[in-house]
């Protein structure tokens, strides 16, 4: 198998824009778990207790509420490292000149390039792969969607599809047995 597809600068963002989709799913459900733990603490303050200070309740409400507030605050506002600068750059290189990624699949695995940046993965490190309406995703995890990588399925011609199908069941029983 010897697949080649070159990706468009829009069909990049969207597939960044789903990528993030996936990725802010399970924080946004974990900071609601620890807001809605600190309001339920913060509530039950204990009725039998009148005394105008803080009870142990509040406390844990407030630690909870803490967590949640981090939480968010990591995910939403990460701090941004020398690899973060660099792919700032890279993104502002993009965006002046020619935007190209080139993605070949074959027997041995993936492999991705753009200006700059080679990536090799290979098919050992795909668990499992789902094929949605319009996307392909090769997952990393079993049922992690936020550690896959997408491929759209307009990339690919109809024989291309149904030979990476093909290539995708018997790689994937391979590793079952």
């Amino acid at each position: 198998m010897q697949i080649e597809i070159y990706r468009t600068k829009e069909d990049s963002l969207n597939i960044n824009r789903i990528q993030k989709d996936l990725k802010l799913k399970a924080p946004q459900l974990k900071i609601f778990i620890c807001f809605l733990i600190g309001l339920v603490f913060f509530f039950y303050t204990g009725d039998e207790i009148e005394f105008p200070v803080f009870s142990g309740y509040e406390i844990v409400a407030a630690l909870f509420w803490g967590g949640g507030a981090m939480l968010y605050l990591e995910t939403f506002y990460p701090k941004i490292n020398f690899n973060a600068m660099r792919a700032i750059e890279i993104y502002k290189e993009n965006e002046t000149g020619e935007f190209a990624v080139k993605i070949e699949l074959d027997d041995n695995g993936i492999k991705i390039s753009s200006k700059g940046i080679f990536i090799r993965m290979d098919w050992q490190v795909f668990k499992m792969f789902s094929i949605d309406k319009k996307f392909i995703f090769l997952m990393r995890t079993i049922d992690d969607y936020s550690t896959a990588s997408i491929i759209m399925k307009k990339e690919l011609t109809g024989n291309q599809f149904n030979e990476f199908y093909e290539f995708l069941k018997t790689k994937m029983a391979e590793k079952k047995k």
